[in-house]
This record gives structure tokens, sequence and C-alpha cells, in this order.
């Protein structure tokens, strides 16, 4: 309960509100039903808080004002709020003064809160009772900005040196010593800030009443991380039962640590010695006593080295499987000869070898490299386990000279890997298990890995598919090269036959322009000479027939030639054409009933196929015309995609291939496969005496563009 003045001056402080608005509010809020306890402040949702509340309290000043953030708690005889003020607070505030506070309701970064316009101190009265509490209750959170005490075992202390700029906000005042104290109560564990100028060593290991104000971590999500006291002054640390003497301490075996006691676990230090099996300084050792081994979690650098015997005083706690001790101490009493792994040949005899150094051989299954550890895996008997190796001796391992399927014999600090879910009660049986390896030094190959393990196959597969690619790269890149290479000699190909015939088509013209001419003037002259000779038994007469005769022949053979020659036909015209041209320049006379077919998609062709089939269908028609005596026939063109088929066929009284040695003027069967063999195709001929004839022609039949046609 407040004293009776004080509850008399905070009614009439309350009285003299008479002003609509703060005095001194950056934002002039009104007082419309001003908020006046801590209780409906913290009751405040994040909205509510947000809009700015008007506040005007009256209470007990907890603690002193702190200086960063500028901010104190108050306590109003219900409920404690934290305050803060930039530049109200008097420097004179202490502990115990009763104040005025107006300002505005804040949401504050964890809980409601007050941001403080104006204070003002309106007297003295003593510091409330506090909230008596334990450790396990505080560390579960719900106690902000409240004024606490509670008793605890002090497991460890550290001084925190003043930043800048605390020691620039004091100026010439001298800082305050602070102290984090780390104090358990039952399971669970706290820091405690104490700032007091006090020797803190006889709080070690002792039971110790604590009277301060929680305060709680948290996150930017308004998320609850943590709690922690302060303390303000040695006048509020009570020591309730002394530490017990280091040197009064008995040695426990260390296989009887946290086992089954009637008096129960005191939760003050225990002292234990044993033969050092490891050591890590500045975080851990492990020592082996009575056959079992522990692990000790101490910051101590004492340099010392396996088969030192060492004494070691610490707080016995449940690890992660089993016990351990934390913020020890130790010494070393003796030496010995360095402790030998114990041989593990059963994943049961791990139980009773936890924290020990053992000895165990398997097949290296993959290694995985961080920048902390080097994890091995490894096959066994019963299942598999993990050696582990600290990343300062990563580089140690290239001489082992280590692959997958070697078998390793490893020694090192046996530690069990707990399941997720464990049993409710009785024994808790763990099998999976790691080695902490103290060293590279702690592996050792007994018998070497194949050479070809899964990741050099893996590897070299990788490497084979790669040059396959570049392989297959390489041809296709030669490939093209060879078919623009082709292509570049088909165009040139093309463009002396283009050239030939052009040549050819003048040469033909000029035979039949003046040669040709001439041999029909000179035949018609001698005509004219032998109607008008008289006597057809003369000499000059049979001359004259002799040499009419010899005329003939030769513009028969110039028409020959000039027709073998001229290609011109196909200038105006594609393949289609012009043999449609043959047909009916050679067929009318025969009197044979004469037709083309074509199928596929009509499309021209490169010059020397049109050219080299034209003269071949040419030959076909002029052979079944003059000597088939056919009724009818028929020439039909296939275009397909990458061919084209040439067949004339007639209904004539047929032959013999095989020996027949049909001949037109100097073309003949022979000439027709000469072309054909030139033009890489096939040429077959079906035919039997009285049974017609059909011819049959197929070569490639790429257009003029393909670049791919090597003819």
């Amino acid at each position: 309960m407040l004293p009776r003045p004080f509850i008399l001056g905070f009614v009439l402080s309350s009285l003299m509100v008479v002003d609509c608005t703060f005095a001194g509010m950056s934002d002039e809020r009104e007082i419309v039903s001003p908020l006046t306890s801590a209780k409906a402040i913290r009751s405040l949702s994040f909205e509510e808080a947000k809009a700015g509340h008007a506040v005007l309290l009256e209470g007990v000043v907890l603690q002193g004002v702190r200086q960063l953030p500028q901010a104190l708690v108050l306590w109003d005889g219900e409920e404690g709020i934290y305050i803060e003020g930039r530049d109200v607070f008097s420097p004179d505030i202490r502990a115990g003064d009763v104040i005025v506070v107006k300002g505005y309701a804040d949401p504050g970064t964890f809980a409601p809160m007050v941001r403080a316009t104006s204070v003002r101190i309106v007297g003295r009265s003593s510091l409330p009772d506090p909230i008596k509490t334990s450790v396990s209750e505080v560390a579960a959170g719900g106690y902000d900005a409240t004024w606490l005490e509670l008793e605890a075992i002090v497991q460890g202390f550290v001084a925190v040196q003043p930043t800048e700029e605390e020691i620039a906000v004091a100026g010439e005042a001298p800082v305050e010593p602070v102290w984090i104290l780390h104090i358990k109560g039952g399971d669970s564990q706290i820091q405690l800030r104490l700032e007091a100028d006090m020797d803190v060593s006889p709080l070690l290991d002792a039971k110790v009443r604590f009277t301060g104000i929680c305060y709680s971590l948290h996150n930017p999500n308004r998320q609850f991380v943590r709690a922690a006291m302060v303390v303000n002054g040695a006048d509020f640390v009570e020591i309730i039962t002394p530490a017990p003497r280091v040197e009064d301490l008995p040695v426990t075996p260390i296989d009887k640590l946290l086992q089954f006691s009637q008096s129960g676990y005191s939760g003050h230090r225990v002292k234990v010695q044993g033969v050092l099996t490891h050591h890590e300084p500045g975080r851990a050792m492990w020592i082996r006593g009575d056959g079992r081994g522990l692990e000790v979690a101490t910051t101590q650098d004492t340099d010392v080295t396996p088969g030192d015997i060492v004494e070691v005083v610490g707080f016995a706690e449940h690890g992660r499987y089993a016990p351990r001790l934390t913020d020890a101490e130790f010494r070393k009493v003796a030496r010995q000869e360095p402790p030998l792994p114990q041989r593990i040949n059963r994943a049961g005899q791990t139980v009773a070898h936890e924290a020990n150094l053992i000895e165990i051989e398997g097949e290296l299954v993959d290694i995985q490299e961080s920048d902390d550890v080097s994890l091995f895996t490894m096959t066994w008997e019963e299942g598999t386990f993990q050696g582990v190796l600290v990343a300062r001796y990563q580089e140690q391992l290239p001489r082992l000279g280590l692959n997958q399927g070697s078998r390793l014999r490893l020694a090192g600090i046996c530690t069990r890997v707990p399941q997720s879910l464990a049993p409710q009660i009785g024994i808790w049986r763990i099998e999976e298990f790691q080695v902490l390896l103290r060293s590279a030094d702690d592996i050792e190959v007994v018998r070497s890995g194949p050479w070809l393990t899964e990741s050099r196959a893996v590897y070299i597969l990788a490497i084979g598919a790669g040059l396959l690619v570049l392989v297959i790269f390489a041809i296709v890149v030669s490939a093209r090269r060879a078919i623009a290479s082709r292509g570049v000699e088909r165009q040139m190909a093309e463009a002396e036959f283009s050239a030939m015939l052009k040549e050819r088509n003048r040469v033909a013209r000029d035979i039949h322009d003046t040669l040709a001419q001439g041999l029909n003037a000179v035949s018609m002259q001698l005509e004219l000479a032998k109607n008008t000779s008289g006597n057809s038994g003369s000499k000059s007469h049979t001359h004259v027939e002799t040499a009419h005769q010899i005329v003939r022949s030769c513009i028969a053979e110039a028409r020959e030639s000039i027709w073998n020659m001229r290609s011109h036909v196909l200038d105006q015209t594609d393949l289609p054409g012009a043999l449609e041209i043959v047909l009916q320049q050679l067929g009318a006379p025969h009197g044979t009933k004469c037709r083309l077919e074509i199928e596929g998609k009509r499309r021209r062709l490169a010059p020397r196929i049109e050219n080299d089939v034209l003269r071949v269908g040419q030959e076909a028609i002029a052979n079944a015309l003059k000597h088939a005596q056919a009724m009818e026939l028929v020439v039909k063109i296939l275009f397909r995609p990458n061919r084209i088929r040439l067949l004339v066929i007639d209904d004539g009284v047929g032959f013999d291939p095989e020996s027949a040695q049909v001949t037109t003027s100097h073309f003949g069967l022979s000439g027709m496969r000469e072309r054909v063999d030139q033009l890489q195709g096939s040429l077959e001929i079906l035919s039997r005496r009285g049974g017609g004839t059909v011819l049959s022609l197929e070569v490639g039949g790429s257009g003029r563009s393909d670049t791919s046609n090597t003819l």
C-alpha cells in the first residue's frame, strides 16, 4: 500500500489539472479524459496506443533515470509503466521520488508505454513491495517493466565496459560499473544486469535474492525473445546461502552426476576429476574418469594437453543426452600418458562412452566440407555414423588421399545425436552418434578405396559428355563448311555449265544460220541440176545424184548435231514444258497418240540435271516413235521432295534390252546410261517383244537453290 501522503499528493495534483492542453506537448493533444493508470495504458491495443491518448500519471520512481535512452519505470500503486522523455527528466530524480508525469500513450516497440512531455517531482516515498517470483516465471515472459524479487544461484559473471556514448552522456560524472550475471533457478536461466560498484565474486555459486525491474528483449515484429532483469545498486542484492568453498567440495565420480538422490539436485557447483582427452581453449574440454567421459564448457584458456589430470569445478546440467558441466574452472593436478581410445564394435557401446575418447572403423561414403567443419559420412556393421573435423584442420586432409570406399579408423570424442522425439518416461536409448575428431591425425587409412569412385565416375562422364559435345559441334561446323563449299562449287559448276550451254547454243545457231543453210542451198541446186540433166543414165547424172545424197546426209547430220547441242528451249520453259514440245514435234508426223503426265509439285531443277534428263527423255521418245511402232506414248514426270523420276511408256513391239543397240544418230542406250551415271542416278528399261517398253530414270531432283546438290 502507498503511504497516506502519497495518496493525498496524488489527489491534490489531479485537482490542479484545469487546462485543456498539456504545456510543452508538441502536438497540443487535448486532455479529454486522460489516462491516469498504468494498467489502463498497458491495456491499450496497438492502434489505440498509436492514437496518442493523453496521459496524467503520478507514482514512485523505481530506479533512477537511465540515460540511454532517457527513461525510467514508474509504479503507480498498481502496476509499473515504462516512460521515455527527451530532455524532460531532471538529473536529480532518484529511486523513491514521487513524480507527476504528463504526456501521451505510445505503442512502443513491445508493450504500450508513455512519452513524457513534462515531469515534476512532488515528494518522496518508500519503494513498493516487489512481486515475488522465480527465474522460470520471469523467463516465460509477461513481466515487462515490473518490480520483482527472485532467488537464484549465480553461475557466472562478466564485467561490461561502458560504451563511448555512455561515457559521453555521463560527462564528468563517474560511470557506474556494470556486471552481467548468469543466474539459474530450476531448469531456467536468465541474464541479470547489475549496476553496482561492488565485488561480485562472493555471488558465484551463492543463492542470492535480487530485487529489480524485469525488461524484455524482443524482435522488430514486437515478439518476445527472452527476459532480463536490471538491478540498480548493491542494496538490492542479498546473499541467502553463501557459495560452498571449493576446497570443501567432495570429488563426485563422473558416472554419478545427475543420478537419483533423495536430497535432489542442489544447483550448486560440483567437483570432478579426470584425465584430459581433448581441449578446445576458450570453449570446452573433455575428460575421462571412472571409465566415463564428460564434456566441460569453460572459457578458461589455460594450456593443458591430453594426458593431464585436471580438477574441474562447474555446474552440472542436462546436456543433449548426457550430463555436462558449464561455467567451469579447472586446474592441472598431475600428468600421465595420453589416454588410449576405447574400441567400439557395437552401437550399444556408444551409450556408455558418451563424451569419451573412442576408436571405430568404417567405410567412407561421402565428405561434405563447409566453412566450419568437414563432415565424414561413414558406414559400419550396424549402420552409419559421422566424423566431424573442425575447419582449421581441413588443410591436412589432402595428404591422406581420402576417397569413397576407403576403410578408415577414426579416433575422437563420441557425441550422441538425439532424435527429435524422446519417450515420456523410462530409458532413452539413442543409436545415432558422431565422432568429434581432434585433428587430421585421428584419421587412419586402413584400406584405400577404389580409384573409380562415384564422384569421379560422374566427373569422367561429365568430361566425356563435354568432349562429345565438342566433337559433335566440330562435326556440325565441318559439315556446314563442307555443305557451304559444295554449294559454292555447285554454283560455280552451274555457272560454268550455263556458260557452256550458251556457247553451244551460239554455235548451234551459227551452224544453223550458215553451214546448214548453205548445205540446203547446195542441195536445192543439186536437185535442180539432177532434174535438168535429162539422161538419167549419164555419168554426170550419177555424180549429181551421189553429190545430192551426200549433201542430204550432211544436212541430216547437221540437224542432229544442232538438236543435240541446242537446249535453249530450257531458257524459255522448264523440263516438263521442254518434253511436251519434244512430244509435239516428234509425235505429230507418226500419228502416235502422245501425252504428258505430271505428279508432285512442279519445280525447276539444276541446269545440268534438266539438260541431261531432257536429252535422255528426247532419245527415249525418238526411239519409241521410230522403232516401237507404238499407237500410244505416255511420258510421266514424278516430282518427289529430293528426287525426280521420268517414265517413258509405249505399247509398241518391244525389244530385248540386253542385246539391243538401238541408236539414233550418235546417241543410243549406251549414251543414255553414260548421262545417267554422270548424274549419279539410275536407269531401268523394262521391255519384251510384243509387250511394249517402259524406260525409268530416277535422279536427285534438288532445285536451283539447294546447296546440297553436288551435280
